[in-house]
């Protein structure tokens, strides 16, 4: 089973390799096996267009995940289309993501739990939130992963997005780290700094 830092790692090479899939110019996923689990690593915003949809911040009603971030669960569904048909009938899954791949993380997780597979392993890093405030559905959904964790590195700012209109978060979220020393650091949003400081917590 891989380690919160592994996982994070994995995330973090997903910025730079070529995907498994592709929906959009900044939403993309890359999916590798190790042993019987299977990994979906979501990385997070490198363009405009990416940041078009970390902005479409109206909530909106979609089937199966309900009252949601726009941007995130019109992608993320979109994202888990391309990505179902490639997972394996058996076996482990683990789904990861930093940032607005976090966000699409947990609409895949949620997906994989309303089609019935078996429940995954959902672990996102920074991720902003993505229910709307009355959302009952995404929560429910992403209860049935056998682990859904969100780690926040102390001073990141993405997480306590978007404000207004209100959303929360349907994870369990864990705070890791120090902040780099000035307050809502957009530094403190670094995957590397996540990766340092989880493998701190386990040397």
């Amino acid at each position: 089973m891989l380690a919160y830092s592994a996982i994070c790692d994995r995330v973090a090479a997903a910025y730079a390799v070529p995907p498994t899939v592709q929906v959009d110019d900044d939403i993309r996923a890359s999916i590798a096996a190790f042993g019987d689990e299977t990994w979906v690593f979501i990385p997070g915003t490198t363009d405009f267009a990416g940041w078009r949809d970390d902005f479409s911040a109206v909530p909106w009603p979609f089937p199966a995940v309900g009252w949601c971030h726009e941007g995130f669960a019109a992608k993320g569904l979109e994202l888990w289309r391309g990505i179902a048909p490639r997972l394996p009938a058996t076996g482990r899954l683990g789904i990861g993501g930093h940032s607005l791949g976090g966000g699409l993380a947990q609409i895949c997780a949620a997906m994989n739990a309303y089609e019935g597979r078996s429940p995954c392993r959902l672990v996102t890093f920074g991720s902003p939130r993505v229910a709307a405030l009355w959302n009952v559905a995404l929560g429910r959904l992403i209860g049935a992963a056998l682990e859904a964790v969100g780690f926040e590195h102390r001073g990141d700012p993405v997480p306590d997005v978007p404000t207004l209109p209100p959303f929360k978060h349907v994870i369990r979220r864990r705070t890791i780290g120090k902040p780099l020393g000035f307050p809502l650091s957009t530094a403190d949003h670094a995957l590397a700094l996540y990766a340092r400081d989880l493998r701190a917590e386990h040397s």
